[in-house]
C-alpha cells in the first residue's frame, strides 16, 4: 500500500501523538474558562444575579397562573359558577376567589402590573375561545349573525342577507359584564337590553330601530345595513361592533344621525325593493333559475310517480335496453315515453334528451334504486309510528330460501290498528312486512 503514488507524501500521526494533541486542547480551554469575567465589575454581577432570580420567578409564576387558568376552564362545564370567569375583569377574579389568593398575593407584591397583563392576555386567550367556539356551533346561522359575516361581503351573500332581514333576538338571556363605573368608580354589572331596539323622539313618539342587530355569539351589536353597505371596517357598529352598554344609548343616537347611516339605509331600502320588483341587475339570471327549478321539480314528480307505480304493483323496470326510445327498454321507460305523449313537461324533457340538449335525465337505473329506497324509508317510518301508537302488537318471523338457495328470515308484525284519529271506525288487525334478513 506504500508503494502506490497517491501515498508517497502523505504523513500519518500515530494514535498516541493524537491522543497529546487532544489533550494540549482540552487544558487549553480549561485555562480559558471564566476569563470573560475578568471584563465585568462586580456591581454588574450582583445585577445580574438579582435579574436572573427575578426572571425565574416571574417565569415559574406566569407557569402556575397559565396552568390554574386552564385548570378553570375544564372545571368549567362541571360547575356553573365557573361559566363566566373569563368574561370577568381581575378584580372581579380576586373577589370571588377563583383563582388560589396565594398565587394571586404573591405575584401582586412582586409585581402588580405585571400581573394585570398576564392575568388579562389569558382572559383574552379564553374570551377568543370562546367566540370561536360559539361561531363553528353557529356556522349554519351565518345569515342571522352578523360577527360571522365576512369582511368582503360579495352581492350574491348581500342579495340573500337583506332577503332574510335583519334577525331580532328578544328572548334571551343577555350575558352581563362587570364594568368599572366612572362616575362612582365601583363595579357595576352591564348587559344589553331589548329597550335599545327603541327610540323615543321628543314628542313621546316611539321609533322601532329596525336596523339594531345583536350578536348572541360575540355579545356585541351592529347597524345591519352598515355592516352591509359600509365601507369602514373598523367602525363601531358597521365593523366590529360594539358592547358598550354604558354608553350605547348616547352611540346610537351618534350613529343613526350620521351621514353614513342615512346612505346604508338608503342603499338597504332601495334593494330590497328590487329585490321585491324582481329588477336586479341579475334579474334575467334569477329568472332562468327559477324556471329551470320548476322545470325539474315537475320532471321529478311525473318519475316518482312512474316509479311508485310500478313498486307498488311489483312490476319489473328494466329491459335488455337502457336507452329511451329504443325497443325492449323496459316498462318504466316504457311508461315514461307514454307520459311524454300527452303532459306538455315530460314531453319537452323528453325532446331535450332526443335532441342532446342536456346530459341530465334522471331516467338512469341507479335514479330508480334510490328514489325506491327513499319511499322505502318513508313507508317504513309510517309504519313504526302505527306500531309504536299500537297498544297490542305481536312479532312473526319465518325463514325462506329465496331463488338462489340463501335462507332469508321475514320479519312480519301484527298489530291491532284502533284508528285513534277516527273514533267511529272498529279496532282492525294489520300485519306489515319489515325486511328480510340473510341467515
Amino acid at each position: 500500500m506504500s508503494n502506490r503514488d497517491r501515498d508517497r507524501f502523505r504523513s500519518y500521526e500515530s494514535g498516541c501523538k493524537k491522543r497529546e494533541k487532544k489533550q494540549i486542547k482540552q487544558d487549553f480551554l480549561k485555562t480559558q474558562q471564566g476569563s470573560f469575567l475578568k471584563f465585568l465589575s462586580k456591581e454588574n454581577d450582583k445585577l445580574d444575579s438579582q435579574s436572573d432570580v427575578i426572571l425565574a420567578t416571574k417565569i415559574s409564576t406566569i407557569s402556575q397562573v397559565n396552568s390554574e387558568a386552564e385548570n378553570l376552564e375544564l372545571e368549567r362545564e362541571k360547575s356553573p359558577k365557573l361559566s363566566s370567569i373569563c368574561l370577568k375583569s381581575p378584580k372581579a377574579l380576586n373577589k370571588d376567589s377563583e383563582l388560589p389568593q396565594t398565587i394571586i398575593s404573591n405575584f401582586k407584591e412582586s409585581n402588580s402590573v405585571e400581573f394585570q397583563e398576564i392575568l388579562s392576555c389569558k382572559l383574552i386567550s379564553n374570551e377568543s375561545k370562546i367566540i370561536l367556539t360559539n361561531t363553528a356551533m353557529n356556522d349554519s346561522n351565518m345569515y342571522d349573525d352578523p360577527a360571522n359575516w365576512p369582511i368582503s361581503i360579495s352581492q350574491d351573500l348581500r342579495t340573500s342577507i337583506v332577503k332574510l332581514g335583519p334577525k331580532r333576538t328578544i328572548n334571551f338571556n343577555f350575558p352581563s359584564r362587570v364594568i368599572i363605573s366612572s362616575s362612582s368608580e365601583k363595579e357595576v354589572n352591564r348587559r344589553f337590553s331589548t329597550n335599545f331596539y327603541y327610540r323615543k323622539l321628543p314628542n313621546g313618539e316611539i321609533v322601532d330601530r329596525n336596523w339594531l342587530v345583536y350578536s348572541i355569539s360575540k355579545d356585541h351589536v351592529f347597524c345591519f345595513c352598515c355592516k352591509l353597505f359600509g365601507l369602514s371596517v373598523y367602525g363601531s357598529l358597521s365593523g366590529i361592533g360594539t358592547n358598550d352598554w354604558s354608553h350605547l344609548g348616547t352611540k346610537l343616537i351618534e350613529h343613526e344621525r350620521s351621514l353614513t347611516h342615512f346612505r346604508c339605509t338608503e342603499k338597504w331600502f332601495d334593494l330590497k325593493i328590487r329585490i321585491q320588483k324582481m329588477s336586479t341587475i341579475d334579474k334575467t339570471n334569477l329568472e332562468i333559475i327559477e324556471r329551470e327549478k320548476t322545470h325539474w321539480r315537475n320532471v321529478l314528480k311525473r318519475i316518482i310517480a312512474a316509479i311508485h307505480y310500478l313498486a307498488k304493483h311489483n312490476e319489473a323496470f328494466r329491459g335488455s335496453s337502457d336507452v329511451i326510445f329504443t325497443k325492449n327498454n323496459g316498462k318504466f321507460l316504457g311508461l315514461i315515453e307514454m307520459i311524454g305523449k300527452f303532459d306538455t313537461v315530460m314531453g319537452e324533457h323528453l325532446n331535450k334528451i332526443k335532441n342532446h340538449d342536456t346530459r341530465v335525465h334522471y331516467l338512469g337505473h341507479d335514479i330508480q334504486e334510490n328514489l325506491i329506497k327513499l319511499m322505502a324509508v318513508a313507508i317504513k317510518t309510517k309504519i313504526i309510528h302505527l306500531i309504536k301508537s299500537a297498544k297490542y302488537y305481536t312479532i312473526i318471523m319465518d325463514t325462506t330460501p329465496d331463488i338462489s338457495r340463501q335462507e332469508q328470515l321475514s320479519i312480519v308484525i301484527r298489530i291491532v290498528n284502533m284508528e285513534f284519529e277516527n273514533e267511529m271506525c272498529d279496532p282492525q288487525i294489520n300485519e306489515f312486512f319489515m325486511d328480510f334478513i340473510n341467515i
